[in-house]
C-alpha cells in the first residue's frame, strides 16, 4: 500500500510504503471518498481482513467491519462510491453485494445479496442517471458475460443482453456522456444508451484498439475515459465510442491493472510492482517505487479540492473537480436549472376589420439539460384550499334562517362538507408530500453536475 499523493512537479516522485493491516491478502481496488482513502480485497479465510480505510493523505490505515458473511464470498473484488451520499458499494468473488457508510464507519455493512445476488462473480459497479426519468440505474458485471441492471433501490433485476460468452468475463464498467460501456475479456468493448432498468438497452461493439487483450480497468480521467489491459496496452477515447491506442505505454507486456488522474498528471499500475506516470495520457515515463515486484491492482487520487497550494498543476480557480473523472467542467444543478430556464413574454400586434387587435402571451423556454436536472416535484397547496373555501361557502349557503330559527338546505349542506372535507385531506396530504420532499430538495441543492462525464456528485 503505498501513498499516491504527489509530492513534486517532476514524473519521478517519490513513493512512501506505509505500515499494512493484517490479514488483508491482495488489495484490489482503493477509492477516495468523503475526505478518506479506502480499500477492499481479502484473502478468502475466516479471519480476513476484507475492508480497511486511511487517512486523508493514505499514510496510516486501519481495519473496518467484515463486509462479507459467507466463506465463498470473503474476498472483494470491487469498492465504489458513486460521488452521492456517503455510502460504498463492495462487490464479491461469491456474487455478494454489499453496502457500508462511510459516516458510521464501525457499524456493520449491509448485506444485499438477497436482493441483488448475482450467482457470479463480480467485477464492476457503476451508477447512473438515465436519460429520461427520475429512478437511478445500477450496472453490475462479471464473469460467465454477464451484465445487470438494477433500479436504483437494488429492486428489478434485468439481464442484459451482449455479445460477452459464458466463458468471457467482463471487468469494468463505466459511464461518459449520454453511454454505459462495459469491456472485459479479448478485448471486448461495448457501449449502450443510458436507459432505465425498466427499457431495453442495446449494446453495440466498439472498436478497443486492444485486439484480443483482455481488458481489465476503465477510467475517467480528465475528462477522457481510458482503458488499460493485459499485454501493456492502454487506449483512450473522448466520447466512448471512437478509441486511440497509447502507443508506447513504457509497460513492455506486462499487465496493466489500473489508472488514475490527478493533481495533473496520470499514473499508471500493474503487474511486477510497476508504476508509469504521464503529463497527457500519451507519453509514459516508468518510475520507482517500494512493491519490490508485487503486482499493484489499484491506484487512486485524493480528489475534493485543487487549491493553488496543494496542486501546482491548477488549471481552473474552480475548487471542485468530478470524483469520477476530475475534470473541473462541473456546475451545481440549481445553477444550471435556473440558467437554462427562461420566462417568456411577448405582445403581437395586427390589424382586422374592427381595429388595431393586440395579443399578449407568456410563456417558459427550458433546455433540455436544466429539465433533466430539475428539482425534486412539489404539489401546490392551492387547489385544496380552494376547494376547502368553496365547500364551506356552499355547507353555510345550507343553512337558512327561516322565521325565528334555523332551516338547513340538506343538499347544499352535504355538498358543501363533502368538498370540504376533500380540501382538507387534499391539504393535509399534500403538504406531507412537501415535507418528504424538504430533504430530497436540500439534497439536489448540493448537488454537482460533471458536464464532462455527466456524473452527480456532492462534495
Amino acid at each position: 500500500m503505498d501513498n499516491a499523493n504527489s509530492a513534486s512537479q517532476t514524473l519521478q516522485d517519490l513513493w512512501t510504503q506505509v505500515d499494512p493491516v493484517e490479514n488483508t491478502g491482495m488489495l484490489r481496488r482503493v477509492v477516495f471518498a468523503q475526505g478518506k482513502f479506502y480499500a477492499a480485497g481479502g484473502n478468502g479465510l475466516p479471519t480476513t481482513t476484507q475492508l480497511v480505510t486511511g487517512d486523508a493523505t493514505g499514510t496510516a490505515w486501519t481495519k473496518l467491519k467484515g463486509a462479507v458473511t459467507s466463506d465463498s464470498g470473503k474476498v472483494l473484488n470491487e469498492l465504489y462510491w458513486n460521488g452521492l451520499g456517503t455510502t460504498l458499494q463492495g462487490l464479491s468473488q461469491s456474487g455478494n453485494v454489499v453496502q457500508g457508510s462511510i459516516a458510521r464507519p464501525l457499524r456493520d455493512w449491509t448485506d444485499l445479496t438477497a436482493a441483488a445476488r448475482a450467482y457470479v462473480d463480480l467485477h464492476g459497479i457503476v451508477y447512473y442517471q438515465p436519460i429520461y426519468g427520475d429512478i437511478a440505474t445500477w450496472i453490475l458485471v462479471g464473469s460467465n458475460g454477464k451484465v445487470f441492471s438494477r433500479y436504483e433501490d437494488w429492486s428489478g433485476t434485468v439481464e442484459r443482453t451482449t455479445t460477452f460468452t459464458s466463458s468471457e468475463t467482463v471487468y469494468c464498467v463505466n459511464v461518459i456522456g449520454v453511454f454505459v460501456l462495459i469491456a472485459g475479456s479479448n478485448g471486448k468493448l461495448l457501449s449502450a444508451v443510458k436507459m432505465p432498468t425498466g427499457n431495453p438497452q442495446s449494446f453495440a461493439t466498439r472498436t478497443s484498439t486492444f485486439g484480443t487483450s483482455t481488458i481489465l480497468s476503465m477510467k475517467l480521467c480528465n475528462g477522457k475515459m481510458f482503458i488499460v489491459g493485459a499485454d501493456g496496452k492502454m487506449a483512450y477515447s473522448s466520447d466512448g465510442l471512437t478509441w486511440t491506442a497509447v502507443e508506447d505505454t513504457s509497460f513492455g507486456g506486462t499487465i496493466i491493472r489500473d489508472i488514475a488522474y490527478g493533481n495533473g498528471k496520470y499514473v499508471a499500475v500493474g503487474d511486477g510492482g510497476k508504476t508509469a506516470v504521464s503529463e497527457d495520457g500519451i507519453g509514459w515515463v516508468q518510475q520507482a517505487n517500494t512493491f519490490a515486484g508485487t503486482d499493484i491492482r489499484s491506484v487512486a487520487y485524493e480528489w475534493p479540492l485543487f487549491t493553488p497550494q496543494r496542486n501546482d498543476y491548477v488549471v481552473s480557480n474552480n475548487a471542485i473537480c468530478c470524483p469520477h473523472c476530475q475534470g473541473q467542467n462541473v456546475q451545481l444543478l440549481s445553477v444550471i436549472h435556473a440558467a437554462g430556464t427562461t420566462r417568456i413574454q411577448a405582445t403581437h400586434q395586427t390589424n382586422s376589420s374592427y381595429g388595431p387587435v393586440t395579443i399578449e402571451t407568456t410563456g417558459r423556454h427550458q433546455t433540455d439539460l436544466a429539465a433533466s436536472v430539475g428539482p425534486p416535484p412539489g404539489k401546490r397547496l392551492l387547489g385544496p384550499v380552494i376547494m376547502t373555501g368553496v365547500g364551506i361557502i356552499i355547507l353555510y349557503d345550507g343553512l337558512k334562517l327561516i322565521n325565528t330559527y334555523w332551516g338547513v338546505d340538506w343538499t347544499r349542506f352535504f355538498i358543501g362538507a363533502t368538498l370540504a372535507t376533500i380540501g382538507v385531506i387534499g391539504f393535509v396530504r399534500h403538504w406531507k408530500f412537501n415535507v418528504a420532499q424538504y430533504d430530497k430538495l436540500e439534497e439536489w441543492r448540493r448537488t454537482w453536475l460533471c458536464h464532462a462525464c455527466a456524473t452527480r456528485f456532492q462534495p
